[in-house]
């Protein structure tokens, strides 16, 4: 997700931020593909990184992770990342 609203408070399970944009993800897909391991396996560590750039970075159509990355650090004012775990 790219194009977040710097000022939104939050974003309502199912929805899209405001003015955000969807790009494909790890899975090959657009939005988000959330953690689905195997019942009965050990706890998988998931790990999310969100970065706050300084200004807009610009990106081709479709980028790829390495290109908006590149374009993140170039201009990252902060960053945060969350880690989880998480089994059925």
């Amino acid at each position: 997700m790219v194009g977040i609203d710097p000022h939104s408070q939050g974003v309502e399970a199912g929805r899209t931020s405001p003015g955000g944009t969807e790009r494909v993800n790890g899975f090959g897909r657009h939005g988000w593909s959330g953690p689905d391991p195997r019942p009965g396996d050990r706890p998988h560590l998931y790990v999310v990184h969100l970065y706050a750039p300084a200004e807009p970075c610009v990106l081709p159509d479709a980028p790829s992770a390495e290109q908006c990355h590149e374009a993140v650090e170039r201009r990252e004012l902060a960053d945060v990342t969350l880690m989880g775990l998480y089994q059925h």
